[in-house]
């Protein structure tokens, strides 16, 4: 689920077109929660779409990157659930403060933090 966020994020980046919010963060959070997830460094995802800047022939250098077994529906749960518990749920709060939306009961996990902030939910 976050694997082509993570890849349109550091293209973003690169053009200059990446929402100043977003730069401080390329690398941690999500991106390295996935990258630590599939035991590849986020520096490797770097140089991959480095070797592909028209986005030609990034689909088989990402996959190259990839463990045999990715353990998608792992990782899935894991992201959607982020939030609900623990030093996730405190970080959640955190940033519901930061943005202003304390009083969004509605939001449970990280993922709905992203889907309001980023206007995909009102």
């Amino acid at each position: 689920m976050h694997l082509p966020r993570m890849v349109e994020k550091i293209r973003r980046h690169w053009a200059g077109e990446l929402a100043a919010p977003y730069i401080p963060t390329l690398g941690r959070g999500f991106d390295d929660l996935l990258c630590r997830h599939l035991d590849v460094p986020f520096d490797d995802f770097l140089e991959a779409l480095k070797a592909c800047p028209s986005g030609g022939g990034l689909e088989e250098a990402v996959s190259r990157l990839l463990p045999e077994e990715v353990r998608a529906p792992e990782w899935n749960r894991k992201l959607v659930q982020r939030g609900l518990a623990g030093v996730s749920l405190e970080r959640l709060d955190a940033r519901k403060r930061e943005l202003k939306l304390s009083h969004r009961e509605d939001i449970l996990t990280m993922c709905d933090l992203l889907e309001v902030n980023e206007g995909r939910l009102p």
